[in-house]
This record gives C-alpha cells, sequence and structure tokens, in this order.
C-alpha cells in the first residue's frame, strides 16, 4: 500500500458531476478490497476482506455540499448505493451508480 492510500478516505472522485457512494470501494483507479501490504522486510500484516462488515468512516469532508462519510457492508443489507449530488446538496439511493471503477455496491471494501 502507498504512502497516503486509505487511510482517512475521503470520497473525492465525481462522476457526471456527482460522488458516486460505491467510492467506498476505490477512487483514483484503486480497488481497496484487492490492496495488499507487499514487503519482503515485514510479514503480511493485512486483514482478510469481510464481506460481512458494516461500518461507517469517522472522517468526511464538513464543508457544505460535501457528500458524506464513506460506508460499507454486505449486499444483504446495502444491495446497491446510489451518488450524493452536490448540487441538490442531497444523496440519490433509489437507483444504482457505479463508481469510475464501475462498482455499484460497497461490500468489502471496509479498509480506508
Amino acid at each position: 500500500i502507498e504512502k497516503d492510500d486509505t487511510c482517512d478516505e475521503l470520497n473525492e472522485n465525481r462522476v457526471s458531476g456527482k460522488f458516486a457512494l460505491s467510492n467506498s470501494c476505490g477512487q483514483q483507479g484503486l480497488s481497496y478490497q484487492d490492496m495488499v501490504c507487499e514487503s519482503s522486510d515485514v510479514p503480511d500484516m493485512a486483514c482478510q476482506v469481510n464481506p460481512r462488515m458494516y461500518i461507517t468512516a469517522v472522517t468526511y469532508d464538513r464543508t457544505l455540499g460535501a457528500p458524506p462519510a464513506l460506508q460499507c457492508g454486505p449486499r444483504s443489507r446495502i444491495p446497491f448505493v446510489g451518488y450524493w449530488d452536490p448540487a441538490q446538496n442531497a444523496e440519490s439511493e433509489f437507483e444504482a451508480f457505479a463508481n469510475l471503477n464501475g462498482r455499484t455496491d460497497v461490500e468489502g471494501c471496509c479498509w480506508w
């Protein structure tokens, strides 16, 4: 994992002017679920992905119009996610909306 990746992550990648709530699974071309720590000096200390984990991040951008904190959870609890519309200052969760990686769910993505 590179410096500054995933820890205290904010939702900052826009898709058609909106913030995909599935950015919890990756931004900037990264897939958080697939990231591993690779080092010849240190044993692998990465946790196994837990698809049943449900959590909401503590850190988020508190400026007006900014999207809410990242969230992840199993498809059984959150089948799909929508987007945050900064122009409306509101979340749309009635239809699936993909992030730039094509994700519309947040299962197994609790690693920011």
